[in-house]
């Protein structure tokens, strides 16, 4: 009996083994059934997390820390959640557009970064038509192998499509998803929530209040949180909350001015009326900046034209441009009013029909005939509506080019063609004042004819920085041309010529581009480097007291400096001083940077000030914080004045412009 009771089956619990083994097989079965049921959703979120993991290594963002790790991985996790609110077969269909629209934010927002260097916006989607215009360049910005972006997508479309046509109707039960997605919603809203509630416990609630970095935002809230942040910040304060404006902020404000207007010594400086009933030509270079100037490479000058100028014109060595997302039209804006680009957009297109004191318009009242050309569409960045406003009587545009109509960059003329009919236009219409928005060097950087590339760029060759190169090079040979063909005009001798860079290129300047042009390498010199354009003005007769100005100026300076020479001293509501004094202005930088003198104050992603960083760039060496902190709460104080007058058309209730007027 004992041998016979060691074969019988054990027991546990009045189970057999055999029926126990069954137990666990079927456990086994019913758990790979429930993952496969809902299989998709864990490797479509990991897709998408993939996603955005390549886009922070190719622009350089570090994903894998904990914080950011956590609040990215909880918002794929919240997005792919309410998949679960749909049967099986259209919940497909959910996951196609979530896809979609993942993809399309992820791949929009990498090739802005490989341009702007930013995240795009939904004031800069506001404007897509003006961004959807440069096809040259977006296409340029684009790779087949970008295409990984999407392949996930077409799968989901494909199987959605199969299931549909076979008629697969796989219904899971309510009681099974309604707890999955409860679950879901209340881990990722975790995952999300509890990273930045620490981080704002850490450092605060500014970063949020002012938003001068979006990749600042970016790095607490994640990639798709940033969207959802901006989105709903803009809504607020755009539509639900629009901005509003105290009367003591106004009066502050208009204080400022006052006080600015007071103390005004504008006659007692050089130069002052050395122009006086002068015409004016002012060229604004598309992204040129100044490590060009007196540089060359393999032997032969970049910018030879420009060089010769130089030597008999005044010429700014510290000239920094201060656009923001608006770029070209934000060097417009500075140069043209002396205000701040707005944080987010264009104020072309956000505020066009705002009263300005703007250059042309100042200049149109003193008798100056104003025009302004630019090869391209008259619409792009609303400038139509914008340059009548601003004061200019003329605008000539892509089609208006007539002979000088030919074969150049998006397919219109180029800027040799832009300078030469502009001299032509106005050598009969004097006093005048024509400004220029030049173009060919225009990003992809390669509209240029093949008998235009003269230098040897060596080892960059193929490169797009080569193609810069050789794009600036025939710029300067178009401006070689201009000179020449005031001079055959018989304007050279009573124009004041102005001539200055918009913005950078958006290239990457490293230590081998700078060895190749013969320039410092080092972190410091090239950051200092990134946003220095040239700043050129030849005044007829003054030749012999040309001379390069090494005080920092900027872009929001040319307006009063231009002023200044014309012998104007009135009072208007510009930020910018004059260039010519020789002094050290305080350079605002659109997200909280600045530029004083040798200090550089670079401001920190978290918004805060004490997280910046201060350099002396002559020195070439870091300072204590503490030195760079009162001008770095200077610049903010200007840029949200600058704001406030934008966005309230402050300068129409000063003036006292009756609503809703029209520009002549």
């Amino acid at each position: 009996m004992k041998a016979i009771d060691i074969h019988h089956e054990k027991k546990y619990n009045g189970l057999s083994s055999f029926q126990m083994e069954g137990n666990a097989v079927h456990i086994l079965k019913s758990i790979g059934a429930f993952v496969l049921r809902h299989i998709e959703i864990p490797i479509l979120s990991a897709l998408l997390f993939i996603k955005i993991f390549w886009f922070a290594q190719e622009v350089g963002i570090h994903l894998l820390t904990e914080h950011r790790l956590l609040v990215n991985v909880g918002s794929v996790i919240v997005l792919f959640s309410f998949g679960l609110l749909f049967k099986r077969v259209n919940r497909l269909l959910y996951f196609f557009f979530v896809g979609l629209i993942g993809a399309f934010i992820v791949y929009a927002d990498l090739v802005y970064f490989r341009y702007f260097g930013d995240l795009i916006t939904t004031p800069v989607l506001s404007h897509s038509t003006q961004m959807g215009d440069i096809s040259g360049s977006i296409t340029e910005l684009m790779a087949w192998a970008d295409l990984k972006y999407f392949f996930d997508i077409i799968i989901v479309l494909v199987v959605f499509i199969i299931l549909k046509i076979k008629k697969v109707k796989q219904y899971i039960m309510w009681k099974e998803r309604l707890p999955l997605f409860v679950i879901a919603i209340i881990v990722g809203s975790l995952l999300v929530a509890v990273p930045i509630k620490s981080w704002i416990d850490a450092n605060g609630k500014n970063l949020f209040i002012n938003t001068w970095s979006n990749v600042s935002i970016y790095n607490v809230t994640g990639h798709l949180g940033f969207h959802v942040f901006e989105t709903q910040k803009y809504i607020n304060n755009n539509i639900i909350n629009a901005p509003e404006i105290t009367e003591e902020e106004k009066v502050e404000i208009k204080s400022y001015f006052e006080e600015k207007f007071a103390t005004n010594t504008s006659k007692e400086e050089p130069f002052f009326g050395a122009g006086e009933g002068y015409n004016v030509m002012m060229i604004q270079l598309e992204s040129f900046h100044n490590y060009l100037i007196n540089s060359s490479i393999n032997g032969k000058e970049i910018t030879p034209h420009l060089n010769d100028l130089i030597g008999e014109s005044f010429y700014f060595s510290n000239f920094y441009h201060q656009v923001a997302q608006g770029r070209t039209s934000d060097a417009e804006l500075l140069t043209q009013t002396s205000l701040y680009p707005l944080p987010t957009g264009s104020v072309y297109v956000r505020e066009p029909m705002n009263t300005f004191d703007a250059l042309p318009g100042i200049l149109k009242e003193k008798g100056y005939a104003t025009s302004v050309y630019h090869a391209y569409e008259k619409t792009f960045w609303n400038r139509s509506t914008v340059y009548p406003n601003y004061g200019f009587e003329r605008f000539v545009g892509k089609g208006d080019f007539g002979d000088y109509e030919t074969a150049g960059p998006f397919k219109t003329v180029g800027d040799e063609g832009v300078f030469m009919q502009m001299t032509e236009e106005n050598a009969d219409d004097q006093p005048f004042y024509a400004f220029t928005v030049a173009l060919t060097s225009h990003h992809p950087f390669y509209n240029i004819p093949s008998k235009y590339y003269e230098l040897n760029t060596k080892p960059f060759d193929g490169t797009t920085f080569a193609h810069y190169l050789h794009a600036t090079h025939y710029v300067d040979y178009a401006i070689g041309q201009l000179v020449e063909k005031m001079k055959a005009e018989g304007v050279w001798e009573n124009t004041i010529l102005m001539i200055y860079g918009d913005h950078d290129s958006g290239l990457e300047f490293t230590e081998k581009h700078a060895k190749a042009l013969g320039l410092p390498g080092d972190p410091i010199s090239i950051l200092n480097r990134n946003d220095k354009v040239p700043m050129i003005i030849h005044v007829p007769g003054l030749e012999e007291k040309a001379k390069t100005f090494e005080n920092s100026v900027g872009l929001s300076d040319v307006a009063p400096t231009l002023l200044h020479l014309l012998g104007n001293d009135s009072d208007y509501y510009h930020f910018g001083e004059n260039m010519l004094n020789g002094e050290d202005q305080l350079v605002a930088f659109r997200y909280g940077s600045y530029k004083k003198g040798d200090i550089y104050y670079e401001a920190s992603l978290d918004g805060s000030y004490e997280n910046g960083t201060c350099y002396n760039v002559e020195k070439l060496e870091k300072l204590p914080v503490g030195q760079c902190l009162e001008d770095a709460q200077r610049t903010r104080e200007i840029l949200n004045m600058s704001d406030k007058i934008i966005l309230h058309d402050l300068i129409a209730e000063w003036r006292k412009v009756p609503k809703n007027a029209q520009a002549d």
